[in-house]
């Protein structure tokens, strides 16, 4: 297959990103840790990495960071759990894939506490025996009678 040139792009990095070297991983580098060939050069407040893929290569890639301690991170969700790999189609040349990252993973894996605002709590509704529902803003409700939230 013909390789082509692919700009991957991070237009932010999330606040808290470790210091070291950030680069891709992937199914097409077998997801490994090294970074050698594929670290990112960081640009103001993102990063940037030039690569050659395969043209009609489908990509699921992440981005990792090697921490000046040697430890290896890898993208995650806000809480500090697991991401999804992003998905892309390399269908033409110059293409531009754009990593927009929610956080790093941490020890906690992104178990703990996710705070649920009041307002949405308080909406929640509970079927009881009887046809009477446990309202979150204050207490049993009898079918049809509106609610306080």
């Amino acid at each position: 297959m013909t390789a082509t040139a692919v700009r991957f792009v991070i237009p932010e990095l999330p606040p808290g990103t470790p210091a070291g070297t950030l680069f891709l991983t992937g199914d097409h580098r077998g997801w490994s840790s090294d970074p050698q060939g594929w670290a990112f050069q960081r640009t103001g407040q993102g990063a940037v990495l030039n690569a050659d893929l395969p043209m009609g290569s489908l990509l699921s890639v992440k981005v990792r960071i090697l921490g000046t301690d040697g430890r290896v991170t890898e993208e995650g969700d806000a809480w500090g759990g697991r991401a999804p790999a992003h998905k892309a189609v390399i269908h033409e040349d110059g293409q531009t894939v754009t990593l927009s990252l929610a956080g790093w993973q941490d020890d906690r894996q992104g178990r703990g506490d996710r705070h649920v605002p009041a307002h949405r709590a308080r909406n929640l509704r509970w079927p009881l025996p009887g046809g009477n529902s446990w309202c979150g803003c204050g207490g049993p409700k009898a079918p049809r009678t509106s609610c306080r939230c």
